[in-house]
């Protein structure tokens, strides 16, 4: 494997919980798992802190990054900001090519059932919040949703976890689709925001059940 690839292989065993949140990366063991020398892995794992998935605590190393409360916040703010108005814009720019695609997703989320098959759930709702942003077409907001991907990918595998989650999530897919390809602007960035409010909310209630603190998108008085 090149360095890319062994970026690749620990971002994907992070996806996908083999390294679990908190997990320290030694060194030595990568060095030993993955055939390189000590250089190269160094590089590779501050590659990955600069992703946001890892981080580097003085006197101890190299770890898969922990969500604190604060982080989850602020990772929902800016979903919450960016989908949003990515959602508008796709229903400015979306094309009959685009369309089509939005349907096809919306199908297999109806045809689903997000209770037993969670993962094709997590899968599908992915695949239709790439689209839109794609769709959405400004490279700003891609750069700025794609530094922001690998910090969502640690709380989706939470929120994979969560009783009632998907059905919810499929739901506000459902709508969101709906909304562009009738290219109602405003209702498909409404949907966007409540979709990601509600998605903050099961979190909070399910990882901090005494927290009562305002989630993501409520304001205040």
């Amino acid at each position: 494997m090149n360095k890319n690839q062994i970026i690749e292989d620990i971002k994907k065993k992070i996806r996908n919980e083999e390294l679990l949140p908190g997990a320290y990366l030694i060194e030595r063991d990568l060095c030993e798992h993955y055939g390189v020398s000590r250089t190269p892995m160094r590089e590779i794992l501050f590659n990955l802190v600069n992703t946001g998935l890892v981080v580097q605590q003085r006197g101890k190393g190299f770890s898969v990054r922990k969500l604190d409360i604060k982080q989850l916040f602020e990772i929902f703010e800016a979903r919450e900001s960016i989908e949003a108005m990515a959602a508008k814009l796709c229903c400015q720019k979306a094309s009959k090519a685009d369309h089509q695609e939005l349907r096809n997703i919306r199908d297999q989320l109806e045809a689903i059932d997000a209770n037993a098959h969670a993962d094709e759930g997590v899968k599908l709702g992915r695949a239709m919040h790439r689209k839109i942003i794609e769709t959405a077409g400004n490279s700003l907001l891609s750069e700025f949703h794609e530094k922001l991907n690998n910090m969502v990918t640690l709380t989706a595998n939470m929120t994979q976890k969560i009783s009632g989650i998907e059905v919810d999530s499929r739901t506000y897919h459902i709508y969101i689709i709906n909304a562009i390809l009738e290219g109602n602007e405003e209702m498909s960035e409404q949907y966007m925001r409540e979709h990601i409010i509600m998605t903050c909310q099961h979190l909070l209630h399910s990882l901090y059940p005494n927290y009562s603190g305002l989630p993501v998108g409520t304001g205040s008085n």
